[in-house]
């Protein structure tokens, strides 16, 4: 469990969170939904460091102030994840083995992800800058942001949303770095399968598009 091994000040944890929500809550409709999915993986992680680093009992009031007000979809990670209050419990753990071995994947639009990396620049918090930075990618995306339904329709899954490999990018402190984006384009077939008209029983074959 090495991503757990920073120790910051336990007293800090729960100032961060706070006020990460109140940056959420204060934020423009359009991008409030999307700040929104980073509340989740990072009080988890924020729990899973507090126990590791032996600090139980700011573990316990975090998860019991803040859990209750995640999405319906993970309050069952949740409740499973509330059973882990010693650092010998994450051994052998499949959710907390999870969170820690996996990056959570986040879906965002440009601007959402600006918006956030600006906040995080100003307030230099270390905590949250290192949780975000260790244990969270963005899956930057082009357009508007989405909406509460949207990201309802793809979230709640263990890891996050689902991978897009080519068009993931960190957040880094400082200056931000900039981001990865390749083609999305679907790519072109190669080959179609054909049968024949006249003997629908006869098998198929595969045809390039070489053929004539």
């Amino acid at each position: 469990l090495t991503g757990y091994k920073s120790d910051g000040d336990p007293e800090t944890y729960e100032e961060s969170y706070i006020e990460l929500k109140k940056f959420f809550e204060n934020s423009l409709d359009v991008f409030k939904h999307e700040l929104g999915m980073i509340l989740y993986p990072v009080l988890v992680h924020m729990y899973l460091e507090l126990v590791y680093n032996g600090h139980t009992e700011k573990a316990i009031n975090l998860m019991k102030r803040f859990g209750p007000e995640q999405d319906s979809y993970y309050r069952e990670d949740l409740k499973k994840l509330s059973l882990v209050t010693k650092r010998d419990h994450m051994n052998g753990n499949e959710l907390a083995d999870t969170f820690k071995s996996n990056q959570f994947i986040i879906r965002m639009s440009r601007d959402t992800l600006s918006l956030l990396k600006r906040h995080l620049n100003e307030k230099k918090a270390s905590v949250l800058l290192n949780i975000i930075q260790e244990h969270l990618y963005f899956d930057m995306y082009e357009g508007v942001a989405r909406n509460k339904s949207q990201i309802d329709a793809t979230s709640g899954a263990v890891g996050g949303e689902a991978k897009r490999q080519d068009n993931k990018t960190k957040v880094y402190y400082g200056i931000p770095k900039a981001p990865d984006i390749q083609s999305l384009a679907a790519p072109v077939e190669d080959e179609e399968e054909t049968g024949d008209q006249d003997n629908p029983d006869k098998p198929k074959r595969k045809k390039t598009k070489k053929d004539p």
